[in-house]
């Protein structure tokens, strides 16, 4: 874990963050739980997971989703199928509205969607893997 005084600092800085993108779903319409589903999994990886190893800030944390779900995510979290698909979905979401508000470049979005779609079968593969047992052979 980090120094206290980086991660809180972060973490504030994060806060602007996921209002934004709270104001965002709830123009697009958005279900209340929707909402709230869509924030928890935001903020589980933009302020538990990019502080849980050194302090990423939120625009640099795109390069680190892949690692987060291939490995913290399913050992961390109690992780089904489905839960894996609300985190991609939640993560894309939010990184979208980052790009839209001039957060992140629309190159590093396009590189996250990419990522998460062309890898999407193989986190699956993982959960299974992991509830089976199996999940370190792999590795």
């Amino acid at each position: 874990m980090e120094d206290n005084s980086r991660v809180l600092e972060n973490k504030k800085r994060n806060e602007k963050y996921l209002k934004e993108f709270e104001n965002l779903l709830k123009e697009e319409g958005l279900s209340k739980e929707a909402i709230k589903t869509h924030l928890k999994n935001v903020d589980l990886y933009i302020n538990k997971y990019l502080n849980y190893y050194d302090v990423v800030k939120m625009e640099d944390g795109i390069i680190s989703v892949n690692p987060f779900l291939i490995g913290w995510f399913i050992e961390k979290e109690d992780v089904t199928k489905d839960y894996l698909k609300e985190m991609v979905e939640s993560i894309r979401k939010f990184y979208q509205c980052m790009n839209k508000l001039g957060y992140v470049t629309k190159e590093n979005y396009n590189f996250l969607c990419n990522i998460t779609r062309d890898n999407l079968d193989f986190y699956l593969k993982l959960v299974d893997a992991y509830n089976s047992g199996t999940y370190y052979e792999i590795f």
